[in-house]
């Protein structure tokens, strides 16, 4: 918990709370999907667990870490009449329709992911990082909020390691080309100047793929 606000919470406050969600109704879990403040905790701590030299989470100030995080864990829920009010400690928000995407949209592109806590295992749905990207952009335009910049660049950093690491996939053989060139497709559809990273450039041009070498020169 921050010290600032006692309310403001951080992924593993937020955790504690998922695994009593989990522990009470684990369908709860299974139909909707965690978005917002919360979700992009999770891609946060992701990349400062993976430490990738190129795609790092920046030292933020006290008040940026302050309002990093609403004060609920927020859900993308077709079922509002279903969602408790809070899972533990942690207060749960109801979302139906957010600035760019709907609970339908958020679910169908959502990753199922396994997360533990304190010796106990369990699979949740978690918003993709580009749908996150997306409403999150949307929401610098609609709202002044402190938090939704800090979110959109954590977001953006996920998305750089994302295209770099599956690119590296290829190069193993571990990845089709096919499913890369459809998900680098997506997000430069979606957020047009992802390749002005220089960091990301330089990733895709050493794997050494003429696909991705030429996808890299076209853009």
């Amino acid at each position: 918990m921050s010290r600032a606000n006692p309310r403001t919470l951080d992924w593993n406050s937020i955790l504690a709370g998922l695994v009593q969600l989990w522990s009470d109704n684990p369908q709860i879990l299974k139909r909707n999907v965690l978005v917002g403040g919360a979700a992009c905790l999770f891609y946060r701590d992701q990349l400062e667990r993976i430490n990738d030299p190129d795609f790092q989470v920046r030292a933020y100030s006290e008040e940026e870490e302050r309002v990093w995080l609403s004060r609920d864990a927020d859900f993308a829920t077709t079922e509002p009449e279903q969602m408790p009010d809070s899972a533990g400690s942690i207060p749960l928000g109801r979302l139906q329709m957010g600035f760019a995407l709907g609970a339908e949209e958020f679910k169908e592109n959502a990753r199922n992911v396994e997360l533990s806590w304190e010796g106990l295992t369990f699979t949740m749905l978690i918003a993709d990082p580009l749908d996150l990207w997306r409403e999150k952009e949307a929401a610098t335009y609609r709202r002044a909020r402190p938090q939704d910049s800090l979110h959109l660049e954590v977001l953006g950093i996920t998305l750089q390691w994302e295209m770099a690491h599956y690119a590296e996939k290829i190069a193993t053989g571990e990845l089709p080309f096919s499913q890369w060139i459809s998900r680098a497709n997506e997000v430069t559809r979606r957020w047009n100047s992802v390749l002005s990273s220089q960091q990301l450039r330089a990733r895709l041009r050493v794997v050494n793929v003429p696909e991705i070498t030429n996808f890299v020169a076209s853009r």
